[in-house]
């Protein structure tokens, strides 16, 4: 034997050792918890999870909309946490991915969406005929919305909200029972 296929066998071996040191591995991401897991547009809540990797950084979306960003850090297990604003959405279950360094390695958990007033004018002088204004975000998309006032329940009947499910709509104080 000459020793060729020795040489070949030897040959290979560092090639392979050396496309294995340029190539790398998918990051596995695991979101370990949410909280919280329910809230309204413009609300705060916190993403925290686990990397297979030890550095890069973990991508938050929400929907299709980038909500943050967390650096990975650690020893053997690499974690992350960041804490996002949720942004303007529609009623209702949303997905939320973590993406670690572009797209080698992503996890997915849901937040709900909940309804919510988030501006009301506040007269300083309440009395009837005063006109309100209010908005709010959090509803469906083109929601039929009633407002309620006082011992009146259908003060304002006429509020749709927009394909993003926010609204903001005026009405008149009308008479109420002294305390209502």
């Amino acid at each position: 034997m000459d020793g060729r296929p020795k040489q070949f066998i030897l040959i290979l071996i560092a090639f392979l050792m050396v496309l294995g040191s340029v190539m790398t591995a998918s990051a596995t991401v695991t979101i370990t918890e949410l909280t919280p897991g329910t809230g309204t547009v413009y609300s705060t809540a916190t993403i925290s999870g686990t990397c297979s990797a030890t550095a890069g950084t973990v991508t938050i979306t929400f929907g299709t909309e980038t909500v943050g960003t967390a650096a990975v850090t650690g020893t053997g297990m690499g974690s992350f946490t960041c804490v996002f604003t949720v942004p303007i959405h529609v009623y209702g279950t949303e997905t939320i991915t973590a993406t670690y360094d572009g797209a080698e390695g992503s996890a997915t958990t849901t937040f709900f969406i909940l309804p919510n007033v988030v501006n009301i004018t506040t007269p300083t002088n309440n009395v009837v005929g005063t006109i309100i204004t209010i908005s709010g975000t959090g509803y469906a998309a083109n929601d039929n919305i009633t407002v309620a006032f006082g011992t009146n329940n259908n003060i304002k009947t006429d509020v749709i909200a927009d394909g993003v499910g926010s609204f903001t709509t005026t009405f008149t104080v009308d008479t109420q029972k002294y305390g209502a």
